[in-house]
């Protein structure tokens, strides 16, 4: 039998984890035709709050979207655990975003909220350890980006630079 002694500070809790998955949500239950302009707004939100609570930790901007509860939540959580906590949600969001382009009626340009949303992605990406760990926090894992590797890169190759 296996005690733990404390729980993994590197785990986001729950009612966290739960939030993310009601945000992206939206994303996967796009339809096969034309997403709505209703559609298209909630898409772009969700990149928005993703941005404001990631990038640029404005989570206190965003109180009146969270339950009480889940704002002391999050605010419990160190900027660095709650940013590669969050990695592989934006990732699944990005790469569902690529995927659907189509629905979501982007066949020659991105609309600015998945060019934020891919902004969100690479600073995390690239620049969120710098700003946001502590010296004894640990970067990325592996995983996380294997993750990005698997989804995200396949859909790269359809997209060109404008």
């Amino acid at each position: 039998m296996v005690v733990f002694k404390e729980i993994d500070s590197k785990i986001l809790p729950l009612a966290v984890q739960k939030y993310l998955w009601d945000q992206i949500s939206t994303v996967f239950q796009l339809k096969t035709q034309h997403a709505s302009q209703e559609t298209l707004a909630t898409t772009g939100t969700v990149c928005q709050r993703l941005e404001k609570m990631l990038v640029h930790d404005k989570v206190k901007e965003l109180q009146k979207f969270f339950s009480p509860e889940l704002f002391s939540e999050i605010k419990s959580i160190p900027r660095w655990t709650f940013i590669k906590g969050s990695l592989s949600y934006v990732i699944h969001c990005v790469a569902m975003i690529l995927e659907k382009r189509y629905v979501l009626g982007m066949t020659d340009q991105l609309k600015p909220f998945v060019i934020k949303l891919l902004y969100t992605l690479h600073w995390i990406v690239t620049e969120a350890y710098k700003e946001c760990s502590k010296p004894k926090d640990e970067g990325l894992d592996l995983t996380d980006i294997e993750l990005f590797l698997h989804m995200c890169i396949p859909f790269l190759s359809n997209l060109m630079m404008k």
